[in-house]
């Protein structure tokens, strides 16, 4: 304790400012470590008139902002109800009572409403129960998980292969596995909305290129390329990568994977396709883009990726490529790690589909058939009509457009046109055939003209493309333009 005195005193008298901080900084830490958090309020009792006072003058907020009138008419209006599967006729409810031809089927080879597949997930239901309970990371994983990734890994011919359980995720969670806020992606600027969503969530640097034009990508490698000259070193440390779709949904244009591949061996770069519109329909065994332009998985490109939701009949996606790569996302895949996993019905399903799929090959050649026909009977019917044709055979999606969807327009515009196409849309149905007026997201880039989208089924026959192309022009010469 002398000592202690002692110590003091000297301090004192050879440092006596820095003893004086000293002593100021231990008093306030101790305020600090030892103030209460939070001060307890003061117990008011309230009379029973008071409290129903304070009751009565109380107004919540709404958990949701008011709809307008308008926003509810406009959805009683443009509602649609169907009743079965989705395949080359439907069944409406509502606006009307009636069967219609279906221009507006993502099911292109009609496998949705295949018996032996219905049969298997009534088996798979009585089995596992109709969900997975869980993230595949935790309890989630089942054994038809596991196989569907090996079946589609085999038949892509790829090292191994990841399940998501939402189409929409899957590329939305594979960008931010990998890109993050110091790395650079190059996309095309109509890639659809989940392309988008990826970016976003990695908030990577981003850069866009021309829709489909491989020139203009060209040109923007060569800017880097030059930029990293200038720096002396190259960016060892950034991962870049060109994000681009076998088939754009937005346009029904196809991407020359061939050109890409060249750019990628000779700028050194890494290549992701999100193929959900190409695998299935393109490609003499359905693989999708990378057959149809003769090309392989990791040797060619570094990532494939698309979804089961459209050719193969049931919901969820894929990755597909290097055991490296796999392995990766199953700790940093968002959509792998924090979604329950697939409902195991639905990947016994598609396994299913896969793993037959050369017994199908049948419906693909009916489903390329009918889709050049549709296509020789679209351009027939729009000639010397103010609609824009976009999308050309093998693609499966094909738009028309009062404007050329590569032209940004402002909102206001955009508005008018997609009640004018919404109204096509009804007309149509009224009349015959139902097709898809997709329509955009605030939060999307640009604002670029909407269209009607329309596609056909392996199971129409040529009298049905005859018969709801009819319908299609005379809806569209039918509906007066709003004012």
């Amino acid at each position: 304790m002398l000592g202690i005195i002692e110590f003091i005193k000297e301090e004192l008298l050879l440092h006596p400012y820095r003893f004086v901080f000293d002593l100021i900084l231990l008093v306030f830490t101790a305020w600090v470590i030892f103030k209460p958090s939070y001060k307890l309020p003061k117990d008011v009792e309230l009379s029973k008139e008071e409290a129903e006072e304070l009751l009565e003058e109380w107004n919540p907020k709404p958990l949701t902002p008011a709809i307008s009138e308008d926003t509810i008419s406009n959805f009683k209006r443009n509602r649609i109800v169907v009743n079965g599967f989705p395949g080359a006729y439907i069944k409406l409810t509502s606006p009307v009572q009636k069967e219609v031809i279906n221009f507006g089927t993502n099911n292109f080879l009609n496998l949705s409403e295949n018996e032996e597949n219905i049969a298997n997930a009534r088996e798979a239901i009585k089995f596992y129960g109709v969900g997975s309970c869980g993230p595949r990371g935790f309890y989630g994983s089942q054994r038809s998980h596991i196989d569907l990734e090996k079946i589609v890994a085999d038949y892509w011919g790829s090292e191994e292969c990841i399940l998501y359980s939402f189409g929409f995720a899957t590329i939305a969670s594979v960008i931010p596995a990998f890109a993050k806020h110091q790395d650079l992606v190059i996309v095309d600027d109509r890639c659809d909305f989940s392309i988008q969503t990826g970016t976003k969530i990695s908030r990577c640097k981003v850069m866009q290129f021309k829709h489909n034009d491989l020139n203009d990508l060209e040109r923007i490698l060569i800017k880097i390329t030059k930029e990293d000259k200038k720096l002396a070193k190259i960016h060892t440390k950034q991962l870049r990568l060109i994000i681009v779709q076998g088939v754009y949904p937005t346009t029904g244009q196809i991407c020359n994977l061939k050109r890409l591949v060249e750019l990628r061996n000779k700028y050194k770069i890494r290549i992701v396709v999100e193929d959900s519109y190409g695998v299935g329909v393109l490609g003499k065994e359905g693989r999708g883009s990378l057959e149809h332009w003769g090309l392989k998985i990791t040797e060619d490109i570094d990532i494939l990726s698309f979804n089961l939701e459209h050719s193969f009949g049931s919901i969820g996606g894929v990755c597909v490529g290097s055991q490296e790569m796999t392995e990766h996302q199953r700790l940093n895949g968002l959509g792998y790690c924090f979604s329950a996993a697939q409902p195991p019905y639905t990947s016994i399903c598609a396994a299913n589909i896969i793993q037959n799929f050369p017994k199908n090959i049948d419906k693909l050649d009916r489903f390329k058939a009918n889709n050049i026909y549709f296509e020789t009977a679209l351009t027939k019917a729009l000639s010397g009509t103010k609609w824009n044709l976009s999308g050309s055979a093998p693609s499966p999606i094909f738009h028309i457009s009062p404007q050329p969807l590569t032209e940004s327009i402002t909102r206001e515009e955009y508005d008018t046109l997609i009640k004018y196409l919404e109204n096509i849309q009804l007309n149509a149905l009224n009349i015959g055939v139902a097709i898809q007026v997709p329509n955009r997201v605030d939060t999307e880039w640009v604002t670029y003209s909407p269209s009607i989208r329309v596609s056909v089924n392996s199971n129409h026959t040529k009298n049905d493309i005859d018969q709801g192309v009819q319908y299609l022009r005379q809806a569209l010469e039918s509906t007066p333009f709003p004012h």
